[in-house]
């Protein structure tokens, strides 16, 4: 279940465990830790934040190569045993 905008309007990462990280440190598809985690854009206007599911691994992503991927988001990884699964996309104004 992909949760993507673009890597250059959200470049902040924050999650529960008080992760901070901007642009190229967010990395390419690490497995978050936390409840929840969070992208932000730059100045922190507007944000997006997904929490932890039952049987599902939360990754969060960025990747940005001029012209060919422009990227960033949260990712919800699920396994074969689940017919149905449900989450919510909290959309923040900060």
């Amino acid at each position: 279940m992909l949760n993507e905008q673009g890597s250059r309007l959200f470049r902040k990462y924050i999650d529960s465990r008080g992760t901070e990280l901007t642009d190229n440190m967010i990395g390419a598809w690490d497995a978050v830790g936390g409840e929840w985690a969070c992208l932000k854009t730059s100045r922190g206007e507007l944000a997006f934040r997904l929490w932890r599911v039952k049987n599902s691994v939360l990754r969060r992503g960025r990747e940005f190569l001029q012209g060919s991927l422009d990227w960033v988001g949260l990712d919800y990884e699920i396994g074969r045993g689940n017919d149905v699964f449900e989450y919510a996309v909290d959309v923040l104004e900060v």
